[in-house]
Order: C-alpha cells, then structure tokens, then sequence
C-alpha cells in the first residue's frame, strides 16, 4: 500500500494495489455523533482525490476507528457515509466504486485488515455497492462474503 498525505491529520488515504483504497479516519477526539458526522466532508473530498488520481479504483475501505462512541451509533454513521460516498462518486466522477464502510470497534489485527482488503481490491465490485460492516464481521470472512451476508 501507497500512503497519500492528506491536510486532516485525523484522515489518512493509501492506495492498495488491484483497484482499491482505503481512508482511515481517526475518531479518538471525537465524543458525539454530531462531530462524527461532521468529517463527513473531509472523507467525502479525500474520496473524490482518490477516485481523480486513480481512474481504476473499483472498491473504497472507509475505516472508522478509535471511536469512544458506541458501534450501535457508528453503524447508521457508516451506512451513510457508504451510500452517499458510492452515489457521490457515480454522480461527480461517473466512476462505479463499490464502497464499504468498516467500524473497526473492536480493533481486528492490522494484518488480517490488510489481508481482507488486498484481497478484495483484486475482486470485481459486488452485488451491494455500498455496505457497512463491524470489522468484527470481517474475521473469519472476507470482505465480499460479509457484503454479501448483510444483504441477505
């Protein structure tokens, strides 16, 4: 993976090789919904960089992590944010990006992260362009079975 600076010190990009990237989003300081939401913004302009320098991304990881706020506040959070960042990026960019949200609450091991996400930056977009999921939901899956799972 490509770190990508990025003004926020609270929001990091990297490029994973295959078609996909990944925003983490840091949440420590953040101590209410309202203020989770107000990155709203930032993540959606580092989402359409992204989508401006890399022609070929196919799959987009927001990962929400550190959050002292409660995974039963973050998931209707992160539902959102993959919904309008997927439309956003189809409406502005004309570009098809499969986009999944990841509450990391609680934290998986970096590496399995990374070997979830590599893995699904190879794949083609799946059936729901836009999901949230606990990282939780992640661990004995992959990524595009979890989606597919949560459709179900």
């Amino acid at each position: 993976m490509t770190a990508v600076k990025t003004a926020d010190p609270c929001i990091s990009t990297e490029m994973i090789s295959g078609g996909g990237a990944l925003i983490r989003v840091d949440l420590t300081e953040v101590e209410s919904k309202k203020a989770a939401r107000q990155k709203f913004e930032a993540i959606t302009a580092k989402a359409e960089s992204l989508s401006t320098r890399n022609p070929k991304l196919r799959h987009l990881v927001v990962l929400l992590h550190g959050a002292r706020l409660p995974e039963s506040d973050l998931m209707p959070l992160a539902g959102r944010i993959a919904q309008t960042l997927h439309q956003h990026l189809e409406t502005a960019r004309g570009a098809y990006v499969a986009v999944t949200a990841l509450v990391d609450s609680p934290p998986v091991p970096p590496e399995l992260l990374q070997e979830r996400l590599a893995k699904l930056a190879r794949c083609a977009p799946g059936m729901d362009p836009a999901v949230a999921l606990s990282t939780q939901e992640i661990v004995g899956e992959e990524i595009t079975q979890a989606s597919v799972d949560e459709i179900v």
